[in-house]
């Protein structure tokens, strides 16, 4: 995990949101996709989050469906692949597959915005259009012996890779006002960016 101390970076991710209308709250997620070498099952994508305005954390993860359910679907339609852009209050602290606390997708939350590669080219093509519903598209992390790739681990997830980026991630979550007040009904945003849009803060964490 990295803490970005650059005010200038900061200031030019709160202005994303700000240009685009989007409301700015005190806990606010994001994910940066690199969209070179999906075939590939790499790990090359930044998760971050903005606690307060003022501390950004960025951590290394995946926005992507992993290779193998992209190639073995779910579903016949195709893989999920979450849709760019804002997605207001898709998920709320519970459990992941029952196993461990994350953010989750569930149906008193909104609806989340996708796209399925029903043709399995690892890109969106005319015919492959945004649908909103609930896919079990949660943010959790990668399991301890499964960071080399993306593999079983995420089929429309956002993904972080480390499972100690992952605990402080929550903290912040769990220890914002915004969720102190109304655990229960406490919904959480997220922004996916594509990485030309955020070339700076990926390149904070992926040296080039």
């Amino acid at each position: 995990m990295i803490k970005i101390e650059k005010e200038n970076l900061i200031d030019k991710l709160v202005s994303s949101y700000l240009i685009n209308k989007v409301p700015m709250e005190e806990v606010m997620i994001f994910g940066i996709q690199n969209e070179d070498n999906k075939n590939k099952d790499v790990i090359n994508d930044v998760i971050g989050i903005l606690y307060k305005q003022k501390d950004l954390y960025l951590m290394e993860g995946t926005t992507n469906s992993g290779k193998h359910y992209i190639q073995n679907p779910m579903n016949k339609d195709g893989a999920a692949q979450l849709d760019y852009g804002y997605q207001s209050k898709i998920w709320k602290v519970g459990k992941h597959n029952n196993k461990y606390e994350a953010l989750v997708s569930r149906t008193d939350c909104n609806p989340v915005r996708i796209w399925r590669d029903k043709n399995k080219d690892y890109s969106q093509n005319d015919s492959e259009r945004t649908i909103e519903g609930y896919f079990g598209t949660n943010l959790h992390h990668m399991g301890a012996s499964d960071r080399d790739t993306i593999g079983l681990n995420s089929a429309g997830c956002q993904v972080v890779k480390d499972y100690n980026d992952f605990l402080v991630l929550m903290n912040l979550v769990k220890t914002s006002d915004m969720y102190l007040k109304i655990k229960a009904t406490t919904y959480f945003s997220y922004y996916l960016f594509r990485k030309q849009e955020m070339e700076e803060l990926y390149n904070e964490v992926y040296k080039l």
